[in-house]
């Protein structure tokens, strides 16, 4: 995947744009309840937020697709995500 911090936007790795991150409630992480292993509880939306670190692209794709609303966490540490700085288009 690749994602670009500047517009917030996820895309897959041949470009195609998945979703744009956004919280409206500036929810960190470490302050959600544990659901299971990839996914913790948000009180101020009432939604799961999924943790992409270790589900493939097919899996997340599968999860947007599924969800277009759903949230998700990424870390940028991941591997399996690539930064850009610019449009991909």
């Amino acid at each position: 995947m690749k994602f670009n911090p500047n517009t917030k936007q996820l895309f897959t790795n041949e470009g195609d744009l998945l979703k744009r991150l956004h919280c409206p409630h500036g929810v960190k992480w470490n302050d959600l309840h544990h659901s299971d292993a990839i996914k913790k509880y948000c009180h101020f939306c009432g939604k799961n937020i999924i943790d992409t670190q270790n589900l493939d692209d097919d899996a997340v794709i599968a999860i947007v697709i599924q969800d277009e609303g759903v949230c998700l966490k990424l870390d940028l540490n991941d591997p399996a995500i690539r930064i850009i700085n610019h449009n991909v288009f």
